[in-house]
């Protein structure tokens, strides 16, 4: 746990340092529209999508983090660590619930267990784009980090979605059975 602090606040540092001073980088080519740039645009874009839809969904290793800048953000998601390790997991569960007890952060499955597991869930949903280890363990562009990220949070968002219409269709159905029975219909007449 003061491991996942740790990276927290490393994270927090220095988006707090790059707010106080700036980002140097930054002005370097400020006005330049390069090749170069615009791909760090696209990154910068897609690191702050991704980290407000995993506090969109409430992700519990979001709470408490108040990081804005987006080379901040590229860091905590892109960089290999514990943390961002955790981040993945909680993902991939919430993607798919029966990899829960392989993937939570307490269990001792050793990590490239949890990473085949990963990739297996990966390929089960379909996943644009091959979603390869080294993209998992944070070692691959951070463009392709980000984009496994986003779908994969797409993919959570699709599900919870249907479950919640599978839900206020079970709701209207047991409302209507309710009428009816109340009303004196056979209930073999009615399935």
């Amino acid at each position: 746990m003061a491991e996942l602090g740790a990276a927290a606040g490393a994270a927090a540092g220095a988006d707090a340092g790059a707010a106080a001073g700036g980002d140097a980088a930054a002005g370097a080519g400020g006005g330049c529209y390069c090749p170069e740039n615009l791909a760090e645009e696209r990154e910068s874009k897609l690191a702050i999508d991704v980290f407000e839809k995993l506090k969109d969904l409430q992700c519990p290793l979001m709470r408490g983090l108040h990081i804005k800048q987006p080379e901040t953000v590229k860091q905590l998601l892109c960089t290999p660590s514990k943390y961002r390790m955790d981040i993945l997991q909680w993902m991939y569960t919430r993607a798919c619930p029966s990899s829960a007890p392989v993937l939570n952060p307490a269990s001792r499955t050793p990590e490239e267990a949890k990473i085949q597991v990963m990739l297996s869930v990966s390929r089960e949903l379909m996943l644009i784009g091959p979603v390869t280890s080294d993209i998992l363990l944070g070692r691959g562009g951070t463009l392709e980090q980000l984009r496994v990220m986003e779908e994969l949070l797409d993919a959570v968002r699709s599900m919870a979605s249907k479950m919640e219409e599978l839900i206020q269709k079970y709701k209207l159905f047991s409302v209507s059975l309710k009428k009816r029975l109340e009303e004196g219909f056979d209930l073999e007449v009615i399935l």
